[in-house]
């Protein structure tokens, strides 16, 4: 009998924890897993669902319109009921709290539950109270990072219930011949200026104002790509008008052409002030990008600092342009960054991290 995994999750829009699901979806059912998926939000008009390889009888929206959704309940239940999942994995919290008290209810014997970032200044005290108090409904919890791990155990999740599964992305989009030129000329960059790029959520978290201050310090033969979106462009954009930086800084929006923006690009900054394991970080690897992260706690599990990518202070300015600076005035130390990017990001494979769920299939 062919074993059955279904996956719960808030939805399918723009993110690290998205784009991680969406990856191992479409890698399951290549490898002949029978995988379904639940989303309990509708999708926003960007979302990786455009990119699913699910038929939609494997793919349902039961839409929660709060925590107290009845009908909701009684739909996702019954879903998991009929489908008789052997594993079922949720992520995000609002999908690990409601997919665990409905998969127990409706008899599923097998829960895993993904933590995906270091929560301890982003989850208020009554979510941290939630996830304690559920935790001993998950068979695992998956921290997917030893920095989250250590996160989750200050915050009394038991530690024998974590494992530590890195991120894995699909490296195949990586490895085909780019157009570098097609973006830039997209947004007017020309090909003899150096461009830097962020892709991430326009939020507090991501440092992109730090990152702002410290481009203001670049050469003005320099361009800074922004992509992403978020509840702090506004304030980003006012930054970049007072800076007077208006001609050198793009706001791209989201975009759904990852690899093609960090192999168009000659730089990527991840300034981030914490992260879990971001998902963006092994892309811009997998690419040969070299790359500029901040010391966040879990940057040193990708990242080895001199070989692969720099690693520099959180929030000091005067660091990250120095390293900016440093990256585009030395060819050599480009080359050699872009080199072993590419060789580290092969452990970080898609199809090594749906193995290593499989193993959780009983």
């Amino acid at each position: 009998m062919n074993k059955k995994i279904l996956i719960i999750i808030n939805n399918l829009g723009i993110g690290g924890a998205e784009r991680l699901v969406a990856g191992d979806i479409n890698e399951m059912l290549r490898m002949g897993i029978d995988v379904s998926l639940v989303t309990l939000v509708p999708e926003p008009p960007k979302s990786f669902a455009s990119v699913l390889h699910l038929k939609l009888d494997r793919f349902r929206c039961i839409h929660f319109k709060h925590f107290l959704d009845i009908p909701a309940w009684f739909k996702l239940g019954r879903f998991i009921r009929v489908s008789k999942p052997n594993l079922v994995i949720t992520h995000l919290w609002f999908a690990n709290t409601i997919g665990r008290i409905a998969a127990k209810i409706a008899g599923a014997k097998n829960v895993v539950s993904f933590e995906h970032n270091v929560y301890d200044t982003v989850k208020t005290g009554k979510m941290f109270f939630v996830d304690r108090c559920l935790q001993f409904l998950s068979n695992k919890i998956i921290a997917v990072s030893d920095a989250v791990k250590e996160s989750l155990v200050r915050h009394a999740i038991c530690e024998s219930k974590i494992e530590v599964l890195c991120n894995g992305i699909d490296t195949k989009p990586f490895s085909v011949t780019c157009d570098r030129l097609k973006i830039r000329r997209e947004y007017g960059v020309p090909e003899n200026v150096f461009l830097y790029l962020f892709i991430g959520r326009l939020i507090h978290q991501k440092a992109v104002d730090i990152l702002i201050e410290a481009f203001k310090r670049i050469e003005t033969d320099a361009c800074l790509l922004i992509v992403g979106q978020g509840k702090d462009r506004d304030m980003l954009e006012e930054l970049v008008k007072k800076l007077g930086l208006q001609k050198r800084v793009i706001f791209a929006g989201i975009r759904n052409d990852v690899p093609q923006l960090l192999m168009s690009s000659d730089c990527f900054v991840l300034p981030s002030r914490h992260e879990g394991l971001p998902m963006v970080l092994i892309e811009a690897l997998a690419a040969g990008a070299a790359t500029i992260v901040s010391d966040f706690a879990s940057a040193g599990e990708v990242v080895t600092h001199e070989k692969n990518g720099l690693i520099l202070p959180r929030e000091d300015v005067d660091a990250l342009a120095h390293a900016m600076m440093r990256i585009k005035n030395d060819a050599n130390l480009r080359e050699s960054l872009i080199l072993e990017s590419k060789r580290s990001a092969e452990r970080f494979s898609i199809s090594n991290h749906v193995e290593a769920l499989a193993r959780y299939i009983t």
